[in-house]
């Protein structure tokens, strides 16, 4: 089953047994007849020969639909070697003279993705297992049309803004947190079934006018996930802190946020905890917020806030190393202009990259940071609200972003994606919800740069998908959706059907 980072204490309810021993003696059983005295099965193993040796296979990664031609490498195998991939027969095609190797092509595994093992069997019966030694990924991704009534309701209209995921009561079941917009002004707490369900809301207030984005993160370093959510409103931040079965909020205003919106965290200054970055819609500039160690006080950074610049509106804000200094630096989303802007974090202090980068499409409101082409540098995609599209754009590793291909248009007024692999093959796809079109595009990345849209992208969705996450909620190995009804204050689990 799926593992979170984050562990809590779980009281599970004890049941006891007791069994009452009866006074007489039980016979001793009897002694089967010869015929049926349990077969000896060790003569079927021929000891008389080194038992095969499994080191590695050429081709690690392959679809559920089989059809993966590999060669496995070792020693000691024999003529009439069968090959077992993932508890899948594999069709063996060739057996080296030398015993050296195996050339083998997989059978299909439909829906059912992951690490494997993979085992070599000889005629006389010994066997070789090289565990996770290879890899199925999701031939298809896909889902169906959510239900007229959503997996869970009873959060306020207008919210929810922003979901995380994450095992808050330590169950092993994904969970779902909400920060409430401006219709509820808190955040809440949905526990997963393990199913693919949700159970009732539990709503934290905090107080505060407008939670707009919220993020899990750990802030005290206690190896437990707190949560950090913008109070747009009330030009603040609250840090929920977790401990045990109570949430703690504390509001932080540091005389710098206005109509705080974005939230990323990292820790910038290199002292071991994670700070924060606030983008303020207001002003339009950005706070970098660096944190005591408890989670509760925080201190402006030297330089900050930021200036963005007039009309650019800042968004949502992402965090990554981009100039390969091991520093973490920032991207800045745009609402107002089509460009993005970064702010590098160097030893010497933060410099705000004078120049902004061109995205060239309107209000590239969502940001991303990842190596979207295999290369080892940073690079970042944008979700452009006004333009319907996501864009990509190369990192140099000195800092610098550059647009590369032509801008992928996906459905109405998409405000942020994800930066995640929806196939299991190892490499970073998109997820893009669309607020104005109720759907969400999944853009599968080919390791290059480049991506292609799933089979049957776009997906429905109910109304108001304004953001959404991705966990497997149902533990069946595949990746689902949540998805927001922003409306209506409502989220679907939408499981994946993908083969």
């Amino acid at each position: 089953m799926r593992s979170i980072p984050s562990r809590f204490l779980l009281t599970l309810a004890g049941v006891s047994v007791i069994a009452l021993a009866c006074e007489q003696t039980d016979p001793a059983p009897p002694t089967p007849p010869e015929d049926l005295a349990p077969p000896d099965f060790s003569a079927s193993v021929d000891q008389s020969k080194p038992a095969p040796v499994l080191s590695a296979l050429s081709v690690k990664l392959g679809p559920t639909t089989g059809g993966t031609t590999t060669t496995l490498s070792g020693s000691g195998f024999l003529q009439g070697a069968t090959v077992s991939i993932g508890g899948k027969a594999a069709m063996v095609t060739a057996v080296a003279a030398d015993g050296t190797t195996i050339t083998a092509t997989t059978g299909a595994r439909p829906g059912v993705p992951g690490d494997s093992a993979v085992s070599v069997t000889n005629p006389d019966g010994q066997v070789a297992t090289l565990p996770k030694g290879f890899r199925y990924y999701l031939s298809t991704v896909s889902f169906p049309i959510p239900p007229a009534l959503p997996t869970a309701s009873g959060l306020p209209a207008s919210g929810p803004r922003s979901l995380a995921v994450l095992d808050v009561n330590g169950d092993q079941n994904i969970d779902l947190v909400t920060a409430n917009g401006a219709g509820g002004n808190s955040v809440s707490v949905l526990l997963g079934t393990g199913n693919g369900g949700l159970g009732s809301p539990t709503t934290i207030p905090l107080g505060m006018n407008g939670a707009q984005t919220l993020i899990a993160v750990d802030l005290n370093k206690d190896t437990v996930l707190d949560y950090a959510v913008t109070n747009l409103t009330s030009n603040s931040v609250s840090a929920l802190l977790r401990s045990g079965g109570t949430t703690t909020p504390n509001t932080v205003t540091t005389g710098t946020l206005s109509q705080p919106n974005g939230i990323a965290a990292a820790d910038l200054d290199g002292d071991g905890d994670m700070d924060l970055v606030v983008s303020n819609q207001a002003t339009s500039t950005v706070s970098i917020l660096l944190n005591s160690g408890a989670g509760t006080v925080y201190t402006t950074a030297v330089g900050s806030p930021f200036a963005m610049g007039a009309g650019f509106q800042p968004y949502h804000v992402a965090t990554g190393d981009l100039d390969k200094d091991s520093r973490p630096d920032v991207v800045v989303g745009s609402a107002g202009t089509s460009n993005l802007r970064v702010i590098l974090n160097k030893p010497t202090g933060y410099q705000l990259v004078a120049t902004a980068t061109a995205v060239g499409q309107t209000a590239p409101t969502g940001v991303v940071i990842g190596d979207f082409d295999g290369d080892g540098t940073a690079d970042v995609a944008t979700a452009n609200r006004t333009a319907s599209s996501v864009s990509i754009l190369k990192g140099n590793g000195a800092g610098t972003l550059t647009v590369i291909g032509t801008p992928m248009v996906v459905g109405t007024a998409p405000e942020q994606l994800l930066a995640t692999d929806m196939n299991l093959d190892g490499v970073t796809d998109l997820v893009v919800p669309n607020s104005g079109s109720a759907s969400v595009h999944v853009l599968l990345g080919k390791g290059d740069g480049t991506f292609t849209p799933a089979r049957a992208t776009p997906f429905t969705t109910g109304p108001g998908p304004l953001a959404c996450a991705v966990a497997d909620f149902n533990s069946d190995g595949r990746p689902d959706l949540a998805v927001t009804r922003y409306t209506i204050g409502a989220i679907d689990i939408i499981l994946s059907d993908g083969q």
